[in-house]
């Protein structure tokens, strides 16, 4: 099984001291944190490593709080029944899970308990519609290899971030600018980040995404991509679209009732958009989610690939896989989800290509 394992085996956990966005009477605010004591030294995952799981997890808050989560979250179908009904979101976010958002994803535990009763040691688990990667995670968590084939890019992107090892040391610096740009008061220029990208965003959302862009685009792919995908999950908020619509949709007017959230008023051109806040605190808790699957386990390969399951043979045969011992998917909801379009914006600003036929979505002509 070919994949591509950089930093599979080894998982930098040093982190620096930093500051945490809270929310607070609506506003992004700063709060000081002590600094982050956890091992300056790349933790080895190797039989002879020194330091053992719960030493490292028990000298850290966060990373006690994702135990605490993932420990939570191992739940077991009652009497034969597989609704889990009652599940807090605290059970569905678990681990990288809550990475990005993704419509009409199968809830962890059922992977989680489909693997716990049937995988086989050393066997690969394969998801033919991957989504935006919850087997994969479920896996990897479980110690199982795994593998998936996904159409959307952008659910590429995002499974990446999921369960690939980033340089956490690259993550606390992008941190601490983040930290220091919300200090700043900066002099906003017109920037156009894609064509009709001034209808999307306001002058000063722009000029500060594209500063982020600007920040992380040297990085090495891995954490660039990481970064990427933090971004993404609140660009919708950060544009003028139309909080109450989940596809992203332009109001007539800068001002609208949002009817999600208590028919409240909403005025996209004085409103308060923390960019570099939502940012910080998106990619703070996204850093100790990859830090504690990694720790889990951070050597068992999970290989996310682009591609059409229409042709999966071909596929699994170029990564070197000829054999996978099980196979768990949430098929696509043909009939009533877009999921290119619902993240439009992202395959805009990351410059992703759709690919070259209708996707099927509400559009039953496409199915057939």
């Amino acid at each position: 099984m070919n994949i591509d394992s950089d930093r599979q085996d080894s998982v930098s956990v040093t982190y620096l001291k930093a500051e945490s966005a809270m929310e607070e009477d609506g506003e992004t605010k700063m709060k000081s944190e002590s600094p982050f004591q956890i091992q300056k030294q790349l933790y080895e995952f190797t039989d002879n490593k020194q330091k053992t799981f719960e030493d490292i997890v028990s000298k850290n808050k966060y990373l006690r709080y994702e135990h605490e989560r993932f420990i939570n979250a191992q739940i077991a179908p009652r009497a034969n029944n597989w609704d889990f009904q009652g599940l807090k979101i605290s059970q569905r976010q678990y681990s990288t899970h809550f990475f990005h958002h993704y419509t009409a994803k199968f809830i962890p535990q059922i992977p989680q308990n489909i693997i716990k009763l049937y995988g086989k040691n050393g066997g690969v688990i394969f998801d033919p519609f991957l989504g935006s990667g919850t087997t994969l995670v479920e896996a990897k968590l479980l110690g199982h290899k795994s593998a998936g084939i996904e159409i959307n890019p952008m659910g590429i992107k995002i499974v990446r971030a999921k369960v690939t090892p980033v340089d956490f040391k690259e993550v606390q610096n992008v941190l601490k600018w983040l930290i220091e740009k919300k200090r700043q008061k900066e002099n906003i220029i017109d920037i156009e980040l894609f064509p009709d990208s001034s209808l999307w965003f306001r002058k000063d959302v722009r000029f500060k995404i594209y500063n982020i862009l600007e920040r992380v685009k040297d990085l090495d792919s891995i954490t660039k991509n990481f970064m990427e995908v933090a971004l993404s999950d609140n660009l919708k908020g950060m544009s003028n679209a139309l909080m109450h619509r989940t596809m992203p949709v332009l109001p007539r007017t800068s001002k609208y009732i949002d009817k999600k959230h208590y028919n409240r008023t909403v005025n996209n051109e004085t409103r308060h958009i923390d960019v570099y806040g939502s940012m910080l605190a998106q990619v703070h808790r996204m850093m100790f989610a990859s830090a504690y699957l990694q720790l889990h386990d951070g050597k068992t390969p999970a290989l996310p690939i682009i591609g059409d399951s229409r042709n999966l043979i071909k596929h699994l045969n170029q990564q070197g896989i000829e054999k996978v011992n099980m196979t768990i998917t949430s098929p696509p909801y043909w009939d009533a989800q877009n999921y290119q379009q619902l993240h439009s914006l992202s395959f805009k600003l990351f410059n992703l290509e759709f690919p070259d036929f209708v996707e099927i979505g509400r559009d039953k002509k496409a199915y057939f």
